[in-house]
């Protein structure tokens, strides 16, 4: 498994996920309604979320299967409408300098929240399980 950073999102681009610009651009334009590069990760971002998904209930035998992305975009809204959200915990995103400094042990506590109390060290950057990086979950939920 390949990692590519892609403007602000870390996207899991994997060895049969390579998908050419003009095709993500089509998605883009067909499920998003414009080809910007903001809609293009989104695609991304939806697939690698739905390949996730798969990744779990892949039958045994099918793994070699042709990859469909109109699929894995349509499996990817399935899971956000039905709040099925585990598989949007295997995506994140950078976190800015901001983020980085108010995301303290898993939850999102904002300066004024601290009562001028700033944890240093170990404790401030933490998203869920990731540090420097907040989860797609975190987004979408």
């Amino acid at each position: 498994m390949l990692l590519k950073i892609i403007g602000n999102l870390k996207i899991i681009k994997l060895k049969t996920m390579k998908i050419k610009r003009s095709k993500l651009k089509e998605l883009a334009i067909e499920f998003i309604g414009n080809d910007s590069l903001e809609a293009q990760n989104q695609i991304m971002l939806k697939i690698a979320t739905a390949r996730c998904a798969r990744v779990s209930y892949t039958v045994v035998g099918e793994e070699g299967k042709d990859s469909n992305y109109i699929n894995d975009i349509k499996l990817h809204d399935r899971l956000l409408a039905s709040k099925h959200m585990s598989p949007a915990e295997h995506c994140a995103k950078v976190m800015s300098n901001e983020e980085y400094n108010t995301h303290v042990r898993g939850k999102c506590f904002y300066q004024e929240t601290l009562n001028a109390h700033i944890p240093i060290g170990d404790s401030l950057g933490w998203c869920r399980n990731f540090k420097g990086f907040i989860q797609y979950r975190e987004l979408v939920s």
